[in-house]
């Protein structure tokens, strides 16, 4: 049977969140939100004591000027994936963008031209530590 379910604090759940990823050892937690004044995108949290930490933007490198969600890590722990959908300058300004490169060294993207706005991205899960190294 299950246990029943326990809404967490205000700290995680005080403005529009959800598509949460949480680790395997319930370590991090991943999660997409709206309207913190920290800005929309990925937050990360840590775990620590059944205590989760104050939620950290994931910053410039992951959230971009649209919007990202469905953050997942592979199950060997080494790729951290996103769906993005965010706008370039480009995209803005009328001129048809057929290719994006973004971050050349951080992000790698398979965009193919025509096929919708909500593209998958992944990162080295080594950005994780760096946000646990500065929680």
């Amino acid at each position: 049977s299950f246990e029943p379910c326990v809404k967490l604090n205000e700290t995680i759940n005080k403005y529009w969140e959800g598509d949460i990823y949480i680790s395997p050892d319930e370590d991090y937690m991943i999660f997409r939100t709206y309207g913190r004044p920290t800005g929309n995108g990925l937050y990360i949290t840590f775990n620590s004591n059944n205590e989760w930490s104050t939620p950290q933007n994931m910053g410039k490198e992951i959230n971009k000027t649209g919007g990202e969600f469905c953050p997942m890590v592979d199950p060997d722990g080494k790729y951290f994936f996103f769906t993005s959908n965010h706008i370039t300058e480009k995209e803005t300004s009328g001129e048809k963008l057929t290719y994006q490169k973004v971050s050349d060294d951080f992000i790698k993207s398979y965009k193919h031209p025509g096929m919708g706005r909500s593209d998958i991205y992944w990162v080295s899960t080594e950005i994780i530590e760096n946000y646990r190294n500065n929680k």
